[in-house]
């Protein structure tokens, strides 16, 4: 197949503009079924994106350990028993399972309580924790320090902000380290800010240390809830793990180890891989429909061709008689379905990609971010793929139309 043939190209282009309306309908079916197929690729790298970005807010090998109360009652004793976490437990769970590497204990003041500096006041969630919080969620430190082990051991009342705290106390480039805020009516230093690039939540909390919390406002050692994080490579493991987990509380709180209520344990690990299965299953079903809209678009082209074929039946006879071989007359045939297949799918190609790259662009020169959708792209390798992709379709859909290119009797398409 001579792709370089000028005399054959010359030929190509005039049957097609012959057939310009033809060829422009036919053409619109390759371009639409390659759109489609960037279009659709891109938006669920969009949302992909978005759930991958909010997996990075936090670690993915974490359970995240809630009590609630019974559902049922256990071993004599009554249903509805109200199942507190203590920090003891943590050291427990630790001391019992090499497998856990973190465990993070956290105590809420629950709902949104009115921090006071001079003259402002304002409501902002205040939460007790340990300085593994920081590796957790992937704190970043913007000024000051975060918590650390001396906080802990001398209940130190040191709190460190988030930065929407800092922008509404703190104005006009005033200092926030070192400065007081009072909470509940008692003054704690700020010794740091924080940011959280993922969740714009975390950045209006406010964190002190566990101890300092538990000692002033729950007299106890109580905790709100756990976060532990486990050197489990696989869900399998780590549900195994958790089972073992779930297992040692129920025992040491004396409940159902199935009780979903008393104990509530989420699996980070296994929420991810669901959602992976979720956009495999997703970018399957995209394939198969930008895949059928192409091969729609490749029966197209085919049967333009034979059309075309049967209109030049005269003149493919007069090229047999002066000695066109059968193999000169398939690569005329198929080098002008490639030609129509690629152009119209690489049209596509380009339109779909700068679209999602418009839209990219778009959002972010407004600085807009949506929850489900961030930044939208197109695979290198997809476009690699869909023009090999292109390339196949244009030789499948030019074979029926070469071969009744090639059968024509010389005598009879000779006949006026």
């Amino acid at each position: 197949m001579n792709f370089f043939d000028l005399n054959r190209w010359q030929e190509i282009f005039s049957v097609m503009w012959a057939n310009r309306l033809r060829t422009t309908l036919t053409a619109f079916s390759v371009w639409w079924g390659i759109f489609m197929l960037v279009l659709l690729l891109g938006s669920s790298n969009g949302l992909k994106n978005s759930v991958e970005r909010d997996f990075a807010d936090t670690l993915v090998n974490i359970f995240w350990v809630r009590t609630s109360r019974t559902a049922e009652p256990f071993q004599g004793l009554p249903k509805n028993r109200q199942i507190t976490l203590h920090s003891r437990d943590l050291e427990m769970l630790k001391s019992e399972f090499d497998d856990i590497e973190l465990a993070v204990g956290r105590y809420y003041l629950f709902g949104e309580y009115y921090i006071s500096r001079n003259d402002k006041s304002f409501q902002f969630d205040v939460e007790g924790t340990y300085p593994e919080k920081k590796i957790i969620e992937n704190t970043v430190i913007l000024k000051g320090r975060f918590l650390n082990q001396q906080d802990i051991e001398r209940s130190a009342k040191t709190c460190i902000i988030g930065q929407e705290v800092e922008k509404s106390f703190f104005q006009n480039g005033e200092p926030a380290i070192g400065e007081y805020l009072t909470i509940k009516g008692i003054p704690f230093r700020v010794a740091g800010v924080f940011m959280d690039e993922n969740d714009d939540d975390e950045d209006r909390k406010i964190y002190v240390p566990i101890t300092t919390t538990q000692k002033l406002f729950a007299q106890d050692d109580r905790l709100s809830n756990m976060i532990l994080t486990h050197n489990r490579n696989t869900v399998a493991s780590s549900s195994e793990l958790e089972t073992q987990i779930r297992a040692q509380l129920a025992a040491r709180y004396k409940f159902d180890r199935n009780d979903r209520r008393a104990l509530r344990l989420y699996n980070n690990m296994e929420e991810y891989n669901e959602f992976q299965t979720v956009f495999r299953f997703i970018n399957g079903f995209i394939w198969f429909v930008g895949i059928g809209s192409l091969i729609a678009g490749m029966i197209g082209v085919s049967n333009i061709m034979l059309i075309t074929v049967s209109e030049r039946k005269h003149e493919f006879g007069i090229r047999k008689a002066i000695g066109a071989t059968n193999s000169s007359i398939i690569s005329m045939v198929i080098q002008e379905s490639i030609f129509l297949t690629s152009i119209a799918g690489f049209v596509g190609l380009l339109t779909g990609y700068a679209l999602i790259t418009g839209v990219d662009q778009l959002m972010k020169n407004n600085d807009v971010e949506a929850d489900f959708f961030y930044n939208p792209e197109v695979d290198l390798r997809i476009v690699v793929s869909a023009i090999i992709l292109l390339v196949i379709v244009g030789v499948i859909a030019g074979i029926a139309p070469a071969r009744r290119a090639t059968s024509i009797n010389t005598a009879e398409a000779l006949k006026k």
